[in-house]
């Protein structure tokens, strides 16, 4: 075939294609259909039965389902419903090529030695979806899900995980009454003073450091800034809930929990309380899955501000104001006790940035000690034009040589969205394997997780599910 005849097929339209519906399964060999979208989702079998993949619109919990979605999700059913895994997302107009020649592919679906390199390109164009066999050697088989228990089973898991939260929490997640928050913040406390998987600093308390054995599966968020909805979604999505209910998993939250950056809501500390309370919860039901590394608006600082609103006094006043100067001590306390630094065997990552001299681990398990080292933890940005005074490759390459890391080890921060329409961001400041996080967006949210042995870069789409969680009848609330 040649040149030209090559780029037409492979950016053939649907016009090219005869439009058929799938009522049962049909195989292509080295051809192409368009399949209409019919509410179903769709099995896809590449070359055997022990390849296959599904193919479901990406819906939000309260969406109608008769709305035809902006984008599908492609994932490993097996996976899916039994481990932390990864997904493809397919969007409107944008062409998706299967196939064993892309290695986060072969890491999410796990493909065997049936798959071709370039096995089977899928567009999902208008309302209708155009797979084209490229010409494999086992070729390709479509069905699609018809049973109500497969084309509602994403959003019902969901749903039945929203259902556990407001278990964990103990009823609507609302502000806790001042004796059940006091009680909480004194539990955390207690447990902090003891917490697991923190090296002992000089002073025989748990160390800055939080060293995760390799056993168990991070999950990694960035900055919440009292996006307490944003914490739920991740909840919700993937086997993440169920990974820190079985203890194979930990919750890591990169800093800044607290303090809204929405412009309207700055000044307003009831969501920084609320999520608190949450996370409180959390680390209650889960003490040894549930990590909260210091970030720099972790504090009641007078000097902590966004667009000149004073915010970390405006917490302190706040917190002092609704519980009380006991309750507010006791969050001082939980303060001083966090870590501000999360090692593993497949990253180590603060809130902001690596020191500007040179350390090595036993002086970041005593960073507590030194105010200096913590405040370019938790302050520092990269630098940019913006940002000239920021850390450069140099920065981080001293930093990794100082823990005894490959000049390639992956190091993660949160701290520092580069735009407002994004939300992880790979390789920054030109530096290799260095990636920035952020998960208080209100469009979507950041998670790195382990997949296959690698730390992999996952996007979920935001919805409010505080409401949804609020107005959970008794009856359908879940018991362990």
């Amino acid at each position: 075939m040649g040149l030209f005849k090559k780029a037409r097929a492979f950016f053939s339209t649907s016009e090219d294609y005869a439009s058929v519906e799938i009522s049962d399964a049909k195989h292509l060999k080295g051809k192409g259909v368009k399949v209409p979208f019919q509410g179903f989702p769709f099995e896809i079998s590449l070359g055997s039965d022990t390849d296959k993949l599904h193919l479901f619109p990406e819906r939000l919990i309260k969406s109608s389902p008769e709305e035809t979605p902006s984008s599908f999700i492609l994932f490993n059913p097996e996976h899916f419903n039994s481990q932390i895994s990864g997904f493809i997302r397919i969007e409107r107009d944008k062409k998706l090529v299967l196939g064993r020649s892309d290695p986060d592919q072969t890491a999410f679906f796990s493909y065997s030695d049936r798959v071709n390199e370039r096995h089977l390109a899928i567009t999902y164009q208008g309302d209708a979806f155009i797979f084209q066999d490229l010409h494999s050697d086992a070729g390709t088989t479509l069905s699609a899900l018809k049973s109500p228990d497969q084309i509602s089973q994403i959003i019902h898991r969901q749903q039945e995980k929203l259902s556990r939260i407001r278990e964990i929490y103990g009823g609507p997640i609302l502000p806790l009454p001042l004796t059940e928050a006091q009680s909480d913040i004194e539990k955390v406390c207690r447990i902090m003073s003891q917490e697991v998987w923190r090296p002992q600093n000089s002073q025989g308390r748990p160390g800055a450091v939080v060293q995760l054995p390799d056993e168990i599966t991070p999950i990694l968020m960035g900055d919440l800034h009292a996006q307490l909805d944003n914490l739920i979604n991740v909840l919700c999505q993937n086997q993440f809930l169920e990974s820190l209910e079985n203890g194979t998993a930990c919750l890591i939250l990169l800093g800044d929990a607290v303090h809204s950056e929405i412009d309207d809501q700055m000044a307003d500390m009831s969501g920084s309380m609320l999520i608190m309370d949450f996370i409180f919860k959390l680390k209650i039901r889960f003490p040894n899955q549930i990590f909260h590394v210091r970030g720099n608006h972790d504090s009641f600082a007078p000097f902590v501000s966004k667009g000149g609103i004073p915010q970390g006094l405006l917490w302190e006043k706040h917190l002092t104001d609704e519980r009380g100067p006991q309750y507010k001590q006791a969050m001082e306390l939980y303060y001083d006790q966090l870590p501000y630094l999360v090692l593993t065997k497949d990253f180590f990552a603060c809130h902001a940035s690596p020191p500007s001299r040179n350390v090595n681990l036993e002086k970041l398990i005593d960073a507590s000690e030194d105010q200096g080292l913590t405040e370019q933890l938790i302050q520092n940005r990269v630098k940019q034009p913006r940002y000239p005074g920021g850390y450069t490759p140099r920065d981080v390459k001293r930093f990794r040589k100082g823990l005894g890391l490959e000049p390639s080890f992956p190091f993660i921060v949160a701290h520092n969205p580069l735009t407002d329409t994004e939300t992880l961001w790979l390789n920054v400041g030109k530096i290799e394997n260095h990636h920035i996080i952020f998960s208080a967006k209100p469009h979507s949210i950041g998670v790195f997780t382990r997949i296959s042995d690698e730390m992999i870069p996952l996007l979920y789409k935001t919805e409010p599910l505080l409401e949804v969680i609020n107005a959970l009848e008794p009856t359908e609330i879940y018991h362990d």
